[in-house]
């Protein structure tokens, strides 16, 4: 009788242990699928805009490489508060934009968002957007002094002849367009606005202050 009953207790034991050992096999896979890369997103532009400036973003993962080619959510309370949505695909560098047009100034929510994929997890951020009055708005405005900027589009053959689609940036002095891409005769022409930024944020407002 004894033996009958060490040979059920050591049949019920190997099944319990085989049984644990194959769920500890499918845990491990689970974890295993369902390791993605955390993402997050930024924002390139500052809170106060004003229409015709763009809200600049860009999506990367939390190691700071660009994540390109991939869709953003994009909500914005609009002039009588509803939620307007809208979708951007980032570029090779991560980075969107979305152009303010027609809203009204003051205040207004902003939610981008991320929903990921199966390599990385969704992100998102909310923040308010501040809509300035455009006509105090430098950014907009093309000076009439006689001793004008050289990268004045009126004097400036070197842009396209698409005008609604320049942009100017008070930071750093220079226009360019819906890419990102610096237009005109300055000598920053073709390369991109964003690391133009970053140049004159670093230099703290030189941007050859890093550069040997």
């Amino acid at each position: 009788m004894n033996k009958k009953i060490i040979l059920a207790i050591l049949a019920v034991l190997i099944v319990a242990i085989a049984a644990f050992a194959m769920f500890s096999q499918q845990a491990s896979t689970l974890t295993t699928a369902s390791d993605k890369m955390n993402t997050e997103l930024d924002i390139l532009t500052d809170n106060t805009l004003s229409n015709g400036n763009q809200i600049q973003f860009q999506l990367k993962e939390k190691n700071g490489s660009a994540i390109a080619g991939e869709k953003v959510k994009i909500g914005f309370t609009n002039n009588n508060g509803a939620l307007e949505t809208f979708e951007v695909v980032t570029n090779s560098e991560g980075k969107g934009a979305l152009v303010l047009e027609n809203e009204a100034v003051g205040d207004h929510e902003l939610t981008l968002a991320y929903d990921g994929n199966d390599k990385y997890n969704g992100c998102a951020i909310k923040l308010t957007i501040t809509v300035a009055d455009s006509s105090n708005d430098d950014s907009k405005a093309i000076s009439d002094d006689n001793s004008a900027n050289s990268n004045d589009p009126s004097q400036n053959h070197d842009l396209p002849d698409n005008p609604e689609h320049w942009n100017y940036d008070n930071e750093t002095g220079q226009y360019y367009l819906d890419d990102g891409t610096i237009v005109g005769d300055s000598q920053w022409a073709g390369t991109s606005i964003y690391e133009l930024r970053k140049l004159f944020e670093e230099g703290n407002g030189d941007p050859f202050a890093n550069i040997s």
